[in-house]
C-alpha cells in the first residue's frame, strides 16, 4: 500500500466489478483493475453505466485486508476519487452526495458501486469498489445520461489521457486504504466533512421506492444518513438522495 501504482488495464471487459469478483483470489490486496471499455458496466440499483471506449475511467479496486465494516469501504474509494478529480480541474464547487457519487456543482461526475466477496459459509473475504469517472465526455454523449451529469473534459476543455488518470487513481486509493488501517476516524470525519448537503433539504428513496422528504442533520459513525422528516428523527442506512433542486440550491453554485 502507501504510494505504489498498482493497476491491470485491460481493453475491453464486461464489466470491471465482475472481472475482479470472478479473479478475486488471485487478484493482488490494492490492486485497480481499469478498462478502456466496459460492456456491460453497472451502477447502483441495477443501473446500467455507459460505458464508450477510451473515454473514461472504469476501474474497480480490490480490497482483501478489511480493518473496518466492509461499508465504510466506500468512504476510502469517495475519498480517492474526489481527490484525483481535484486534481484534474479547477472547479470550486466538488463535492460528495450521501453515499458516494461525486457532483461538479450539480452535475453528476463519478459514481460507485461497492461489492461485497464472500467466502465459505458467506464469510467477506473482502470488498471490490467499482469507479466510475466521466473523463472525456462530449456534451452529446453526456446528454445520453438519465440525470444531469459532466466530465473533466466538460468543465476544463482540456481532454485527458484515460491511462494516466487510471494510474493516479491507483496511487490515491492505496493512500487512503492505508489511512483506513491506520486512522480510521480521520478516514470518517473527512469523508463527512465532504458530504455537502448536511444542513440542506433532500427527498431520500428507499430501496423499495419509498419517497421521504427531510433536513440531513448528520452522518452517523456507521455511515448512516440522519435526517429531521417533520420534527421526526429518521435514520437511513441505504437509498438515493435526490438533490431538491429549488432556486436556493442553485444560488449555492451560482448557476
Amino acid at each position: 500500500m502507501g504510494d505504489k501504482e498498482n493497476l491491470i488495464w485491460l481493453d475491453e471487459v464486461d464489466s470491471t466489478n465482475r472481472y475482479a469478483i470472478e479473479h478475486f483470489d488471485e487478484l493482488a490486496d490494492g490492486v485497480l483493475i481499469a478498462a478502456g471499455c466496459q460492456t456491460a458496466g453497472r451502477g447502483r440499483r441495477g443501473r446500467t453505466w455507459i460505458s464508450p471506449k477510451d473515454e473514461n475511467i472504469y476501474a474497480s479496486f480490490v480490497i482483501k485486508n478489511l480493518s473496518c465494516p466492509a461499508y465504510h469501504t466506500s468512504w476510502l474509494g469517495s475519498l480517492a476519487t474526489l481527490e484525483v478529480i481535484r486534481k484534474c480541474i479547477r472547479h470550486n464547487h466538488i463535492w460528495l452526495k450521501w453515499p458516494n457519487d461525486i457532483y461538479c456543482g450539480v452535475r453528476k461526475i463519478s459514481g460507485m458501486l461497492c461489492e461485497v466477496k464472500t467466502g465459505k459459509g458467506n464469510s467477506i473475504d473482502g470488498v471490490v469498489i467499482g469507479i466510475g469517472i466521466n473523463v472525456n465526455m462530449s456534451k452529446e454523449n453526456l446528454s445520453l445520461i438519465d440525470q444531469p451529469a459532466t466530465s473533466l473534459f466538460v468543465e476544463s476543455s482540456h481532454l485527458y489521457n484515460v491511462k494516466d488518470i487510471a494510474k493516479k487513481l491507483a496511487i490515491s486509493l492505496n493512500k487512503f486504504y492505508t489511512l483506513s488501517h491506520s486512522e480510521a476516524n480521520e478516514l470518517y470525519s473527512c469523508w463527512k466533512a465532504e458530504n455537502f448537503l448536511l444542513g440542506k433539504e433532500v427527498e431520500v428513496i428507499s430501496e423499495n421506492d419509498v419517497t421521504t422528504l427531510g433536513v440531513i442533520t448528520d452522518i452517523g459513525v456507521s455511515g448512516e444518513l440522519i435526517m429531521d422528516v417533520a420534527g421526526e428523527k429518521r435514520i437511513f442506512m441505504s437509498g438515493d438522495v435526490s438533490i431538491r433542486k429549488t432556486p436556493e440550491f442553485y444560488s449555492l453554485f451560482n448557476v
